[in-house]
Order: C-alpha cells, then structure tokens, then sequence
C-alpha cells in the first residue's frame, strides 16, 4: 500500500523512468543487505565492520527495502511499457509482459527453494539466490540506462472513428434501448 501511494505522488512530479531507476536501487540494496555477509569466509574484516544492525534485523530490513523497490517497479514498468508501444498492440504485447512475470512468479520459488537446500556450502546458498536476483536487477538498471533516450512515450495513437464507419453490435444496442426505457 506505501509503494502505491509512494508511486501516485512520485508519477505526478517525475518521468516513469527515474521511478523505475529507484526502485532497481531500492531492490539492489535491499537484495544485498539480505545477504549473509558473515558466513562468507572470503569477505574482508574491514567490509564486515560496516554493516549494520545484526544479520536479522539486516534480512527484515532488506526484504523490506527489496519489496517495495519490486512493488514499486512493477507496476511502473507495466505503465511505461504500455507508454513506450502505443494503442494499437497494447492487448498482446501487455499480455505478453504479464504472462512472462506470471511465469517468473510461479518458477522463481521452486528454484530459489532448490538452490538453497542444494547448495551446502555456509552462506552460499542466500548468495546464490539474492546475489543472482541482485545481478539480475543491475542488468535491468543497465539496460535502462543504456536505452534512456528511448524510454519516452509513444505518440501514436488509434485513429478515430465516426459513428458511420464503428461496429454495431445490435444486442449492446438493444440492451441500451432497453436500459434507457426502464428509466423513463
């Protein structure tokens, strides 16, 4: 719910854009902080003395932070998208979108599930499975920068039709005529 206010607010002052190159930060360093960096032998001392909090408090923080960059990009990306095509392929092309996440959605657990109990190795296992999500995410983050200039909306349009030349379908127009006698 405070990502989709977050999101109405900031579409009215921002490009869809920039929302989005938030969000994939967002959801880097949330993916990052939910990392256990400590069951990691090769991460220098050093590196380990700047992270905060405790690894749990450091998971719930950054599962946090990883979901409202995700439930912010999504739906922003889906408007973008939607932008960036035109009317005349919404249908399909949108369908098209929403079926492959549909299908991340559903395969993404049984992998994640099988990565972390097959991976035995300590702390190998959580950065399999945030650390690929992570890289995953700064592609994306890449790929819109590299493709910035033609992030912006497209300007074509359906034509008009005038009431001669539109479709009738003579049930909806009965059902209209009908509709508007019970008024009366």
């Amino acid at each position: 719910m405070v990502a989709y206010i977050v999101f109405s607010l900031a579409s009215k002052w921002t490009q869809d854009r920039w929302i989005i190159v938030c969000a994939l930060i967002l959801s880097i360093i949330g993916q990052l902080l939910a990392i256990n960096w400590y069951e990691l032998g090769w991460v220098p001392k050093f590196a380990l003395e700047l992270l905060p909090w405790t690894y749990k408090t450091r998971f719930v923080v950054g599962y946090m932070i990883m979901n409202a960059g995700f439930m912010t990009c999504r739906p922003v990306t889906i408007a973008l998208y939607s932008k960036l095509i035109g009317a005349e392929n919404q249908g399909k092309y949108l369908g098209w979108m929403v079926s492959g996440g549909s299908a991340a959605r559903m395969i993404g657990p049984f992998i994640a599930v099988a990565l972390f109990y097959q991976v035995q190795a300590s702390g190998v296992n959580l950065l399999l499975i945030f650390g690929l999500v992570g890289i995953l995410h700064a592609g994306c983050l890449v790929l819109v920068c590299v493709l910035w200039s033609q992030m912006l909306p497209s300007t074509k349009s359906l034509p008009e039709r005038d009431d001669a030349t539109r479709p009738t379908n003579p049930l909806r127009e009965e059902l209209m005529v009908h509709n508007s006698d019970e008024l009366l």
